[in-house]
């Protein structure tokens, strides 16, 4: 089970008791985030609308992953 897992574990017990995640995680998610997005944007060259819409779609998460509480 996650909630057992010894690198996912602590932190999902937090946000099942809490509904707050650590500032890390969001740290970590930004930065996962933001290199599969740039990676993607990049093998799209050429594709001005795709690339417009996938930098959308990571501002949006972004956003959202840094108004959760801490």
């Amino acid at each position: 089970m996650l909630l057992n897992n010894r690198y996912f574990g602590s932190s999902l017990k937090q946000w099942d008791e809490s509904k707050t995640v650590p500032r890390r995680i969001k740290y970590r998610a930004s930065l996962l985030l933001l290199v599969s997005f740039s990676i993607s944007i990049a093998f799209l060259q050429g594709s001005a609308v795709l690339q417009a819409i996938l930098l959308a779609i990571a501002v949006i998460l972004l956003i959202f992953i840094w108004q959760l509480k801490e």
